[in-house]
């Protein structure tokens, strides 16, 4: 018996209604708050890892370290469970919510025991640091991308406003083509291309309504590439912050 494999039932339609809604969708801005959290939050990480692990194996010469340096491996626990809540909570990752060891029956060194022991304070050490790196990478890309993209999707509103100036950066390519000429004999044909750059300003209402346009795509492109780099960010969650025996 012949298996046949099911056709896609894709349209252009669906296509096209598949990219210009990811402006209403809600996951969308969900993924932009995570993306634009991230910063603030690895700058934090990154703040208190650094001073408190320096200033706890300082001091694990005179002993007074070595409980500061066991506080500090439960609180990169607790911050990679909250992780994995912001996580969930906003990008729709599947991460089963981790075991609260913290509050489970147990004397005290039970319950540190199984916190130094859980692979997912130890991957933390690497995931919560990361996470100062790559939120600046998307503080900047979303800043400048929406920034540009908007200004130019309201160009119509003030373009012709006393005082604003709306310039975009133009780049075309000259092409010559000459022929090599000695004593009147032809040996050769040449071609000279150059790129020359100029800054154009918009200065009426119809090239306003052409950025306008041009600064819409520029949106929706921009979207569809903040969810994909949120994407990346759920699958790195997922992958540093599931248990030892939870399934990838």
């Amino acid at each position: 018996m012949e298996l046949t494999r099911p056709r896609s039932t894709a349209t252009p339609r669906d296509a096209v209604r598949a990219f210009l809604g990811v402006v209403v969708r809600g996951q969308t801005y969900r993924n932009v708050a995570y993306l634009l959290l991230t910063f603030p939050l690895g700058l934090c990480y990154f703040v208190f890892l650094t001073t408190g692990f320096s200033l706890s194996l300082g001091l694990a010469i005179v002993l007074v370290g070595i409980p500061l340096l066991v506080g500090m491996l439960v609180a990169v626990n607790l911050l990679t469970r909250f992780e994995r809540w912001l996580a969930v909570e906003l990008l729709g990752v599947e991460i089963p919510i981790p075991e609260d060891h913290t509050t489970s029956t147990g004397d005290v060194r039970e319950r540190l025991g199984t916190v130094l022991v859980d692979r997912r304070t130890w991957t933390g050490l690497v995931y919560l640091p990361t996470k100062f790196a790559t939120g600046l990478v998307w503080f900047v890309l979303i800043v400048t991308l929406l920034a540009v993209s908007i200004s130019l999707l309201l160009a119509p509103l003030y373009y012709d406003t006393a005082g604003v100036s709306i310039t975009l950066p133009w780049a075309s390519v000259v092409a010559d083509v000459w022929v090599a000429e000695t004593a009147g004999a032809i040996y050769g044909n040449f071609i000279s291309v150059a790129v020359e750059t100029s800054i154009e300003r918009i200065d009426t209402l119809g090239e306003a309504l052409l950025a306008s346009v041009g600064g819409l795509v520029a949106v929706l492109c921009t979207l569809h590439l903040l969810n994909g780099a949120a994407r990346v960010e759920g699958a790195f969650a997922r992958a540093m912050l599931r248990a030892r025996d939870e399934s990838s």
